[in-house]
């Protein structure tokens, strides 16, 4: 009989032992969930953003914005807040929606043009003015079009033509009084103008470079978001009036 009943007390004894446990399992597994599950503050891209960008521009234009991310899918390294990385620039790509890391920025003074040039591209500066360049408001990222206007062109007569389309400006600088024009023909004062650079294919660079060594190129600015093409044949002096 004793021996009976101390079989029936181990029992109760091992099934209450085996509830604790699964109860404290249970416990641990859905703090452990909620705590994958609670939201987090994250820096992430609001928009595909390039190689070279600033994170002081990044944030100034919304490209990148504070978000909420449940925790367990927070990445190592992520920035949690918008402040503390203005002397950084982006060292790598970004695609809408990824966080952005500690090992994808640089130091500015550690980065250099490089990095804005796609892959594939090649950076070129030419010489604008006021006119030539929209009044001299061009700003890193915008996307432009550039017209040549050579004298003589093709079949000896002057030629005015949309050579290069949707062109993306990398970056701007003055030159200052006194220097040369660079490559614009004609203009041999510095006064008032700028640099110019743009990303371009090695074979538009080819052309680009001949337009402003030999005529003169204009910029025109595009809309934001606007990729079209179009098809020019150009103008000389017998159709620029149809």
């Amino acid at each position: 009989m004793k021996s009976r009943f101390m079989i029936v007390l181990l029992s109760l004894i091992l099934a209450a032992a085996a509830a604790l446990g699964a109860a404290l399992y249970i416990a641990r597994l859905k703090s452990s969930i909620t705590e994958g599950q609670k939201l987090v503050d994250v820096v992430v891209a609001n928009k595909p953003i390039g190689a070279g960008t600033s994170v002081a521009e990044a944030y100034a234009n919304g490209s990148i914005v504070v978000s909420k991310v449940p925790k367990q899918y927070v990445a190592d390294g992520v920035l949690r807040s918008n402040t503390g990385y203005s002397d950084r620039v982006l060292s790598a790509d970004l695609a809408r929606g990824e966080q952005l890391t500690e090992n994808k920025l640089k130091k500015t003074d550690e980065s250099g043009l490089a990095y804005k040039v796609p892959e594939g591209m090649v950076a070129i500066s030419i010489s604008i003015d006021e006119v030539t360049g929209v009044g001299g408001k061009l700003q890193p990222g915008d996307r432009v079009d550039v017209v040549a206007a050579l004298s003589p062109g093709p079949g000896n007569k002057d030629m005015t033509k949309i050579m290069l389309q949707n062109i993306e400006v990398l970056a701007t600088s003055n030159l200052g009084t006194g220097e040369k024009g660079g490559l614009t023909k004609g203009q041999s004062s510095g006064v008032g103008k700028k640099t110019i650079t743009l990303s371009v294919s090695p074979v538009d660079a080819e052309k680009l470079v001949f337009a402003a060594d030999k005529g003169h190129v204009w910029l025109g600015l595009r809309h934001t978001g606007d990729d079209k093409s179009i098809q020019s044949s150009g103008r000389d002096v017998e159709t620029v009036f149809n």
